[in-house]
């Protein structure tokens, strides 16, 4: 390793005023002050203000100082370094002082002396502390003494703030129950991490089900028949229907409990529930895209229907074609979002009341890129989501359909004659016939 070039000459590097100035801007320079200016507490104070670190630069006397030490030690929520590495050995072994230092930043807990990382109450007091604040304890854990590795008091205080907390002790608490309840009730997903005999254990299923609806995942397969279990599950986030037994994916409670925390779960209901009425009205107030997945008789019913795109006004592609021809149906979506005229029967298309009503209410549409009438097999018809390109026109850059050719402000008459039936690609930016005009975007 090359030796650091001193950017002192020998006469600065003992000019009290010039030595405070430089470490002041760049606290590392400290390095090559004097020795007699490494142990002046004032330059000291200034170099760890930039960088707590440069304590180690100090004199031997000044790392034993604790207001200079605790100066050094950066106050973060989060790990950030700090100069207690380089404190006196002494100062890193005072309990009272190792506390306040732990407060401000705990990954000093790394160089605290190796007896207060064996001590029992002084570890156990330190991990209380931190999880009073919120501030994690992983960093602690991760520096114990070996000895504390199999101690229940302090397994049962460590994974209360520490995620992967059984990473850091003896296999034996993933499967002692009271360390893994107090573990999932924290951290629900700590259920990945306990021994498989507890993962079959409901009252521990359920405290990290009630904890992160996430945890059922990782539940024992045993538990996914179980009622109590699959509704508790559900109910905190209907998805998890998808993880459950296929009797209770047919059971029409558990069903309806999970449509109606998310309609999405329809899709892991069991296929003969598709034509149970109230569960897919359920399901449509959060997601009008599970029409797609419902009964062909109950795509075929106006009120469903209009349920539907109510939330999601693409989905009435997926009505049935006798309400895409009836102009009552028709105009009664046209009324929510004018872009539905593409998805009516032909015949209504060329219909000049159902015209009129969709483009009078395009005008007054707001532009709605995210979900766009799916088009081709580019675009995903589940969704209607469309990734818009841009412009070719170097003036404006405007955002078009893959329909259109360029902006309305430079359609050719031609194109605007035919723009007429489209204007809704562009939201309230929209053209008249046979008529070129400036727009405002």
């Amino acid at each position: 390793m090359e030796d650091k070039i001193n950017p002192f000459i020998d006469a600065e590097s003992d000019d009290y005023d010039f030595v405070l100035n430089a470490v002041s801007e760049n606290g590392s320079l400290l390095e090559f002050a004097s020795d007699r200016l490494k142990a002046d507490k004032t330059i000291v104070m200034a170099a760890i203000k930039t960088t707590g670190a440069n304590l180690q630069y100090a004199d031997e006397k000044l790392k034993a100082d604790k207001e200079v030490v605790l100066a050094s030690s950066t106050y973060s929520k989060h790990v950030t370094p700090g100069g207690f590495k380089y404190a006196d050995d002494k100062i890193k072994a005072d309990k009272e002082f190792v506390l306040t230092i732990i407060r401000r930043n705990r990954s000093d807990f790394e160089y605290v002396d190796q007896k207060l990382k064996a001590d029992k109450n002084f570890v156990i007091n330190a991990i209380d502390m931190l999880n009073e604040l919120e501030f994690g304890t992983c960093t602690i854990v991760n520096n114990l003494d070996e000895s504390l590795k199999s101690d229940k008091d302090v397994a049962s205080a460590s994974v209360i703030g520490c995620c992967n907390a059984f990473e850091f002790f003896d296999d034996k608490f993933r499967d002692d129950f009271d360390v893994v309840y107090k573990a999932v009730e924290y951290d629900g997903n700590a259920l990945q991490s306990v021994s498989e005999k507890l993962k079959a254990n409901k009252y521990i299923v359920l405290a990290a089900i009630n904890q992160n609806p996430d945890a059922l995942k990782f539940a024992d397969d045993s538990l996914k028949s179980d009622r109590d279990v699959i509704i508790k599950a559900v109910e905190l986030k209907g998805n998890n229907l998808e993880f459950a037994s296929d009797k209770l994916k047919a059971d029409k409670n558990i069903v309806l409990a999970a449509v109606k925390n998310d309609g999405n779960a329809l899709e892991y209901a069991d296929k003969k529930l598709m034509s149970n009425k109230m569960i897919i009205k359920t399901a449509l107030k959060t997601n009008g895209y599970g029409l797609k997945l419902a009964d062909r008789q109950l795509r075929a019913d106006k009120k469903i229907v209009y349920a539907a795109i109510q939330h999601s006004p693409y989905s009435f592609l997926y009505a049935e074609q006798k309400l895409k021809a009836d102009p009552k149906m028709v105009l009664a979506a046209i009324k929510i979002n004018g872009h539905l005229i593409k998805y009516a029967d032909e015949k209504l298309k060329s219909d000049l009341r159902i015209k009129k009503a969709a483009i009078n209410k395009l005008k007054n549409q707001k532009a709605h890129w995210e979900y766009y009438p799916p088009f081709d097999d580019s675009v995903n018809v589940d969704t209607g989501q469309i990734s818009l390109p841009l412009c070719n026109c170097e003036d404006c850059s405007y955002m078009r359909s893959w329909k259109s050719r360029g902006c309305p402000t430079h359609l050719s008459e031609d194109d605007l004659i035919n723009f007429q039936e489209w204007v809704g690609e562009f939201g309230q930016h929209y053209a008249r016939i046979k008529k070129i005009k400036k727009y405002k975007f």
